[in-house]
């Protein structure tokens, strides 16, 4: 009953590496697997979210030495054409030649050290801005400081140069990580 529910063709994913016909090889999977009996228990996937829906504030208490705040946001998954913009806007934001979430949570005092990151996902990422705030009592201060820095970065951009060389290095960076 195990294997009759979960390996299932609406549970699958396949990967083809080399040089075929994409066409041919769709082709090709669906004569294999296209009849098969899909589970009904499985839930169907969920649509890819089309608007922002708000914010949610979860606060949870961990016995933990130090603070740590996190803002995070959806954005496309891995094979999205806009996933590579996002790991732009990490890298403005995240400090490679300065960050300006850093300048803003020192400007603010309410804390330091930030890590923002873009994680890819399959059908979604996440981009991920954590800090540590400079006590636990700061921690939405901290939070405010560095939201507030990010839509001003978003009203005043990148120009194309800066563009430019964020997606260049990403792009070298992954080809390295590849060879």
């Amino acid at each position: 009953a195990f294997y009759r529910n979960l390996y299932v063709p609406n549970n699958m994913a396949i990967a083809l590496a080399g040089d075929l016909d994409p066409a041919r090889a769709f082709a090709l999977a669906e004569a294999a697997f296209g009849k098969a009996t899909r589970s009904a228990t499985l839930p169907s996937k969920p649509p890819a979210p089309s608007a922002f829906p708000g914010h949610t504030d979860i606060e949870k208490r961990l016995d933990l030495k130090d603070a740590w705040t996190t803002l995070s946001f959806t954005g496309p998954g891995y094979r999205h054409p806009d996933r590579l913009a996002m790991e732009v806007i990490a890298r403005a934001l995240g400090g490679h030649g300065g960050s300006p979430i850093d300048s803003a949570l020192a400007r603010a005092q309410a804390g330091s050290a930030p890590r923002v990151l873009y994680y890819r996902l399959e059908d979604a990422g996440m981009l991920y801005v954590g800090l540590t705030p400079a006590s636990p009592e700061l921690s939405y201060a901290g939070a405010e400081s560095a939201l507030k820095e990010i839509l001003a970065f978003k009203k005043r951009g990148l120009t194309e140069a800066e563009t430019r060389a964020y997606a260049g290095r990403i792009l070298r960076e992954e080809s390295l990580r590849a060879e």
